[in-house]
């Protein structure tokens, strides 16, 4: 570029800034009466005033003054008012090595003066030094900003040393920078006395990193980008993705991947872009890391020339690509030096950078061109912790802890050498939830010692500063733990005029990413944290989110089960719960009042419908919320809400806690309807913890009430109820007459899903009785009405049960197949009495199948479980499989011990064909030891129960089998 002549407004406004400079020096001085200090002035003064007469390389001189007047301005403001006597003598001497190096600056910009005028410079030469164009002017406002903020340290410095008298650091560091800047003189000065060809300096070379040490999780994305660069003609990709996810240490394993070496040999290349600060110095980096010496006046020739005297296929990695790419009006220039070397088909190029690919239009990139580093798999994260920090292996929380951190590599490895020093994963878990990225803060570190710095960097690039709207997005993105979906992003943000276009800012500076087969944009955990933290959501931008839930949840909460688009409306609610609650719990703590508590109940119904997956925080916020400004309607049946999403979750004495609660407060307001509501769900709560009779007394009060009502009825939900408990209790008879009323009581109200329900129980009555055939065509027939009205739940407990079916008909394969399928859904809707039962299932099978150990796990698992859900029923069913396994294995004491407990608590509940099945499992360990008259009378027992029952399946099977297989009297005698 050709360097512009110092004429017109531009040099009049440069004109009068070096003058301006000159005098607020001079006037400042004036408070200093130090002699020395005066010196250093008049010199600092001196060079700004011939600077400003040279007519060439206008901005390195404008940069030069610049920094001559900022460090004196520093200096003069921190000594104002000080007189000789309060100057520390490391100061004092500071002072006289920059006096020095100002005389040396004074001769260098002397000698550059006379040059330009009294030589015509040509334009090759104007080429070299030429940065007097308008972008030029704008690049170096970048490098003063940099400065400035290196003065401010300077200045802390400075005012630290005239107080304590430790200054020595802050004067080296002074002195330091204007060895910098005379420096840049000599530069520029070497440009003049040479004008046809550069030096012929030997540079020193960029040597390739090491390959990383901990490296997990990558292994397939870095054989998939060395056979695509292998098997590309004229490979041309890009790494892309956040800071922090690992883009520089895949790079570095391409290059030492033995496959690279022998392809490239000995002509692989690293240029490090992060400090790039302009298009020359780009071309430098990448001209050492092709070891270059400088043999002419343009280092883009030499590279160029280089490439076409050796042709031989060679690997350029640009790292870290974003800085050069950010810099502000210079994209042009940098297009240019990738176009230059995308013309040579020899040379294969690797970009690693923050956002998209740079020159798209021009560079010829390979297809496909995109490489999009994702977080890594949670195995080898957790790997990556361990190898670090060993003794966290043995912490229950590690794996909540990566969750936090997303599994991000940078955090995944700064949070392990934390912890390395002494602290647990659960007591870092704790400090991540009160201090967030800050835990993983390096004050005096760089992009790969802190993950604060590393997220600054990218929001301190040209278009996030251009473009406040993209930080106010990510504001409110921060606080959407659901992220936001494209088609809803005007709405949640009607403050931000553009929000599509502070979207594509957030998506190119890395900041957020896209799911993959989602229409939706997302921040990682860590970036999340920082920005709640540090650049909070304004009240402006709540108040839109709080008018979006409110119209959302109202918009999608209009029709019942069976209308047209009621499936629609769940879908709707199911994408943006989370996002939703955690809008609305904002609302309810910051802004409570009957219409957010309305809206919340409605919430709450939907909720209702599909197992709460989100759990009970709005219904606990919701209630608090009506105790404050709400009715007394409002809070009962926010009370009734909090009651039913317990129940759901198995925390069952929070349930009735909240339902005894909600109960009376009913009965005052003559509410009939909602009072037999909170009697079924207390009934079922008994019912889940095997208090059959209290049970039976819930559901026949709530039958009763039905029957009171005109116009409503629940009385199919307290048939269902009473079909539940006598299945349970053996009365099969009973049971199956109350689901068949409770399902023509529910095809009379339209209530499809409870219809299915019911269906669901005659099936476990016919599985009960042996009747398979039937169980399994009653399970198939309701898992398909179930699906239809989108019940997870209802689905997954059919699931449950044509897995227990098959098992009992020895099946296992096909049992285990089901059971897996349904302890998923119960894992994802977080039914932890579903999951348990799976367990308990699973674990069966597995010592079917000779898999001791594994089966264990899964049942002392599931007795965990049932054990803090208070269900004895399910811990006396596990506690006879473990006796089981513990037979099998030959352990008899402790098989005997379990089974004896097992069926000491079924029989106590009142379970006989569970006691038939522990008795049976009983005789068998008898028989093993050789007691064969103690089994004979287990056994007998356990067959007249089976009898009485009428059952024929494969327990009582087994039981006959095992009577058979005893001896007679005689024999044994």
């Amino acid at each position: 570029m050709a360097s512009k002549e110092l004429t017109g407004s531009a040099g009049t406004c440069i004109l009068s800034a070096a003058q301006m400079s000159i005098q607020i020096l001079q006037s400042l001085s004036n408070f200093i009466p130090i002699p020395y200090v005066a010196i250093a002035v008049t010199l600092a003064c001196q060079v700004i005033q011939i600077g400003q007469a040279v007519q060439a390389n206008v901005e390195a001189i404008k940069l030069l003054n610049d920094r001559v007047y900022s460090v004196i301005l520093v200096i003069l403001t921190n000594l104002k008012g000080k007189k000789e006597q309060d100057i520390p003598t490391d100061l004092r001497e500071g002072i006289g090595r920059l006096t020095k190096d100002l005389l040396a600056i004074e001769k260098d910009v002397k000698r550059v003066k006379a040059r330009t005028d009294t030589k015509k410079l040509t334009n090759k030469a104007k080429a070299i030094i030429g940065y007097g164009d308008n972008a030029g002017m704008i690049a170096n406002c970048t490098s003063r900003l940099d400065w400035a903020m290196w003065l401010f340290e300077v200045e802390g410095r400075i005012q630290d040393s005239l107080r304590m008298v430790e200054v020595l650091g802050a004067v080296r560091e002074v002195h330091e920078g204007m060895r910098d800047m005379r420096r840049d003189v000599g530069t520029i000065l070497s440009g003049f006395q040479n004008l046809d060809v550069m030096p012929k300096n030997s540079l020193p070379s960029a040597a390739i990193p090491p390959k990383p040490e901990l490296f997990y999780g990558r292994l397939a994305e870095v054989e998939e980008i060395v056979r695509r660069i292998i098997s590309t003609q004229s490979a041309r990709f890009g790494l892309l993705g956040p800071g922090g996810i690992g883009k520089t240490s895949v790079a570095s394993a391409v290059l030492h991947h033995p496959n690279i070496v022998e392809h490239f040999n000995s002509r692989i290349h690293w240029s490090r872009c992060d400090e790039v600060t302009s298009p020359p110095l780009l071309m430098e980096v990448i001209a050492r890391s092709f070891h270059l010496d400088q043999v002419s006046t343009d280092r883009l020739q030499d590279i160029v020339s280089f490439l076409q005297s050796d042709t031989r296929p060679c690997m350029l990695l640009l790292d870290n690509f974003e800085t050069p790419w950010d810099i502000e009006g210079r994209q042009s220039e940098i297009t240019d030096i990738l176009c230059a070397l995308t013309a040579f088909p020899h040379l294969a190029i690797l970009v690693t950078m923050r956002g998209t690919l740079p020159g798209v239009g021009r560079v010829k990139w390979s297809q496909p061109e995109l490489l999009q580093m994702a977080v890594l798999p949670i195995p080898a994260a957790y790997d990556l912790y361990v190898e670090i920090d060993r003794k966290a292996a043995h912490d229950e929380n590690l794996k909540k802890l990566l969750a936090e951190l997303d599994h991000m590599p940078l955090a995944v490895t700064l949070m392990a050498k934390v912890g390395s020093e002494g602290e647990s994963p659960t007591e870092l878990l704790k400090r991540w939830n009160s201090h967030g990225t800050d835990v993983l803060h390096d004050p005096g570190g760089d992009r790969r010692t802190s993950v604060n710095l590393s997220i600054q960097l990218s929001l301190h690039t040209n278009q996030m500063k251009n473009n406040p709207d993209a930080l106010r997005l990510l504001s409110v993105l921060a606080i959407l733990p659901g992220g936001m979906r494209v088609d809803t992003i005007q709405d949640l943000v009607p403050n931000i005029p553009d929000p599509a276009k502070a979207r594509n800012i957030l998506l190119r500076a890395s900041l957020v990413h896209s799911r993959a087969g989602t229409n939706s944009i997302h921040l990682l955990s860590p970036i999340r944290s920082y920005i709640r933290r540090h650049h909070p959501i304004t009240p402006q931008l709540w108040q839109g989110l709080h008018q979006f839930c409110f119209t959302y949840v109202t918009q999608h909460s209009l029709r019942r089960s069976g209308d047209a688009g009621f499936d629609e409306d769940l879908e709707a609610l199911a994408v943006e719960e989370i996002n939703l609650v955690t809008i609305l719990s904002h609302a309810l703590q910051n802004h409570p009042s009957e219409a957010t508590i309305t809206i919340s109940l409605t919430f709450m119904v939907y909720q209702s419908r599909t197992f709460a997956r989100s759990g009970p925080h709005i219904a606990i916020a919701a209630a608090a919320a009506a105790r404050e400004v709400g009715t007394r309607s409002q809070e009962a049946a926010c009370l009734q809400r909090l009651g039913e999403i317990n129940t759901m979750h198995g925390r069952y004495q929070d349930a009735r806690d909240a339902l005894n609660k909600a109960y009376p407060m009913f009965q005052e307001l003559n509410d009939t309807k909602r009072s037999v509501g909170c009697i079924l769900v207390l009934g079922d709560i008994a019912r889940l913890e095997a208090r059959y009779e209290d049970a039976r007394n819930a559901f026949e009060v709530a039958r009763e009430g039905c029957l009171r009502l005109t116009g409503y009825s629940r009385l199919s939900d307290c048939l269902r109820g009473l079909g539940d408990l006598a299945r349970l209790q053996g009365r099969y008879h009973d049971a199956q007459m109350a689901y068949e009323d409770g399902r023509r009581e529910c095809k009379l109200l339209r209530d499809l899903a409870g219809s299915a329900d019911c269906l669901r129980g005659l099936g476990s009555v016919a599985r009960m009785q042996g009747r398979y055939t039937d169980a399994e065509s009653a399970y198939k027939k309701a898992l398909k009405e179930l699906k239809e009205q989108r019940s997870r739940r209802g689905s997954a407990y059919c699931l449950l049960w044509l897995g227990n079916t098959y098992l009992l008909q020895g099946l296992l394969g096909n049992a285990r197949a089901e059971l897996d399928q349904a302890y998923k859904e119960f894992e994802e809707i977080g039914d932890r009495n579903g999951a348990g039962e799976c367990l308990k299932w699973l674990g069966n099978i597995d010592w079917n199948e000779g898999k001791i150990e594994e089966g264990r796990s899964k049942l002392q698992k599931a007795l965990r479980q049932f054990s803090l859900l208070g269900q004895p029923d399910d811990v006396a069913e596990c506690l006879q499989g473990l006796g089981e396994a513990n037979v099998k294995e030959g352990r008899y004491g402790e098989g005997r011990e379990a089974l004896e407990e097992a069926l000491g608590t079924l029989e106590r509940l009142n379970m006989p064909k569970g006691v038939a099945g522990c008795l049976t499992s009983l005789g068998e360990l008898l028989i093993k030891e050789a007691h064969f008259f103690e089994a004979r009378a287990v056994l007998d027992k356990a067959h007249a129960i089976y009898g009485e029952l009428g059952v024929q399946d494969w327990w009582q099977s087994r039981c006959v089998t095992l009577l058979a297989y005893i001896p007679s009297l005689d024999q044994i005698i």
